[in-house]
């Protein structure tokens, strides 16, 4: 085989690498999105929310809402 085939080898395994490992971030934020997502379908669908009480969406989200 010659050197410019074996380069050419060696880079279309580095972009097959480099696409494999987006692939799978992709895939861990489409996880955590769907569990963000489920998280907050349960917490809209609770029924006897204390008004007095914090925001249990907020409160999930990690943050407090900005008072005016």
């Amino acid at each position: 085989m010659r050197k410019a085939e074996l380069a050419g080898r060696a880079r279309v395994r580095s972009v097959i690498t480099v696409a494999a490992d987006k692939f799978e971030e992709i895939d861990a934020r489409i996880r955590d999105l769907q569990r963000t997502r489920d998280a907050l379908e349960t917490l809209l669908n609770q029924q006897g929310i204390d008004p007095c009480a914090g925001c249990p969406i907020v409160q999930a989200l990690g943050a407090e809402p900005s008072t005016p």
